[in-house]
């Protein structure tokens, strides 16, 4: 409480801040008070604290506020990142397997065989690691270079 000059008291009033109203769309939207979300978001903030402030001028209009939309407000929604990624994750994947096939190793002309030899009947029969017959010069045929080396 504050004692005035006449020796009554009044209350000290908290300190008042102004802030003047800004209307870019002005030939669209006349006669509207306008300020942006970052003032916004500073005056709301300086209300907390108990400063009283006014947005000039004071007619008794709604308050609009503008605000931006770019790259990083549309990257900050999780929902957007999540649609984006989708076909991020499609064309990659694609990319992956195009250079996993065109650089893979490719077989050398050398073929390396692990031969069964199977009893049927008295008759032997021999086969490859894939479960193919082999003829029986082919099966001669590596016999012979087993024996070389």
């Amino acid at each position: 409480m504050k004692v005035d000059d006449a020796g009554s008291m009044a209350e000290n009033p908290s300190p008042q801040i102004r802030i003047k109203s800004y209307n870019p769309y002005e030939s669209r939207y006349p006669s509207q008070r306008v300020i942006s979300r970052e003032t916004l978001d500073l005056l709301k903030t300086l209300r907390k604290q108990g400063y009283t402030v006014v947005v000039d001028p004071d007619d008794g209009s709604n308050l609009a506020y503008t605000t931006q939309k770019g790259l990083r407000e549309f990257l900050a929604d999780p929902i957007n990142l999540l649609v984006v990624g989708i076909p991020i994750n499609i064309m990659v994947g694609l990319l992956s397997t195009w250079l996993y096939e065109k650089f893979k190793r490719i077989p050398t002309d050398e073929e390396v065989n692990i031969i069964l030899e199977v009893d049927q009947d008295g008759e032997r029969i021999h086969y490859n690691h894939k479960g193919r017959q082999l003829s029986e010069k082919k099966f001669q045929s590596v016999i012979r270079l087993m024996t070389r080396e």
